[in-house]
């Protein structure tokens, strides 16, 4: 059956309604994709639901440099090196409205949003995959509003808005970050690049920095996200430790800090940082985020939350953004300096690049 496994125990089901055994069965069949080797109990080993979150490290500012999104670079304090919370940016939505956890549920509760992935193994290839594991809106709000899990299950799909493209008019870039000079890539090649998050408390983002050297902004719209940033100084070593090398028997003990919650809980307070900064501060509803390119980052929901991300390249990124892509897609590298050098807004910006 459905609901009963070997690793999954059966739950009396007397009395509840058809959308409860849906969102039992939904969340079952999720987690026995994402961790199979887990029964119910271990996602809930650490009962981080019952600890309270750790302070703000003594040396770790709390305060990141705050502008109004209205306000363009040229005309601005904005550093943009450093992080930074934006306000105004959801007022200048098209559709803000659409955005609003009740509107989501309404037009997209049936959808099915990527929760996580899970490893396949290909038995006619040498690699192994990872595969998007999905669950549907109602499903997941259900379960979100349930869940006691230590890292609860988390939607943060970057498909959905490019599937659903009346979704992605509902909402505009903020004003100071509105060019993005990857954008003449993706007229021709397919580069993920935004994303719907909606997670339930204790979900997030593990500690990493985002990938193809980019930057980018998150706008928030409904929850909480408590933010802890370090500069590109800092070590991994010194923000991972070392239990991420070594072999460990007991794999269990291991998951502890590839979740954001257990890494906040675990590994934060005890932090020696070897170099660089930290910023430790919270996002609300209405404010967007700035996180630089290269600066290492961990984002944990307080609250059920629901935001918009995009990642971008500056004119800050395109040396180190166009250095990456020639090292690892070297044809999706050579697209992109031709769409750069057919903008004559931007053939300048090209000067050189060929020859990285």
């Amino acid at each position: 059956m459905l609901l009963q496994s070997p690793r999954f125990p059966s739950h009396s089901f007397l009395g509840f309604s058809s959308r409860a055994l849906s969102y039992f069965a939904a969340e079952l069949s999720c987690k026995r994709k994402l961790r199979p080797t887990w029964d119910l109990d271990q996602w809930q080993q650490q009962n981080l639901r019952q600890r309270p979150w750790p302070a703000p490290l003594p040396w770790a500012k709390t305060a990141p440099q705050r502008i109004h999104a209205s306000q363009k670079e040229g005309n601005l304090k904005l550093i943009p090196f450093q992080p930074a919370i934006i306000e105004g940016a959801l007022d200048t939505w098209p559709e803000g409205g659409r955005w609003s956890l009740n509107s989501l549920l309404v037009e997209h509760g049936d959808t099915e949003f990527v929760v996580g992935a899970a490893l396949h193994e290909d038995t006619s290839s040498t690699e192994a995959r990872h595969e998007p594991v999905r669950m549907t809106l109602h499903d997941y709000h259900a379960y979100a509003h349930h869940q006691q899990d230590d890292s609860p299950l988390y939607i943060f799909d970057d498909e959905f808005l490019e599937i659903h493209s009346a979704m992605a008019l509902a909402y505009s870039r903020p004003m100071c970050f509105a060019e993005d000079l990857m954008d003449v890539l993706r007229c021709t090649t397919r580069v993920p690049y935004q994303g719907l998050l909606i997670g339930a408390e204790r979900s997030g983002s593990y500690l990493h920095i985002d990938t193809l050297e980019t930057s980018a902004w998150n706008s928030l719209i409904s929850g909480k996200k408590r933010w802890v940033i370090f500069s590109p100084e800092a070590s991994a070593w010194s923000l991972q430790g070392s239990s991420f090398s070594d072999s460990c028997s007991e794999k269990t003990e291991n998951i502890r800090y590839e979740t954001a919650a257990g890494w906040l809980h675990d590994k934060y307070p005890g932090l020696v940082l070897d170099a660089g900064c930290c910023f430790d501060f919270l996002q609300l509803p209405g404010e967007t985020v700035y996180v630089p390119r290269g600066w290492w980052h961990c984002v944990v929901n307080l609250d059920f939350s629901v935001a918009v991300t995009e990642n971008f390249v500056s004119r800050h990124d395109l040396i180190a953004a166009y250095r990456y892509l020639w090292r690892t897609e070297p044809e999706a590298a050579r697209k992109w300096l031709a769409g750069l050098r057919n903008d004559p807004n931007l053939t300048y910006l090209t000067s050189g690049l060929e020859w990285m």
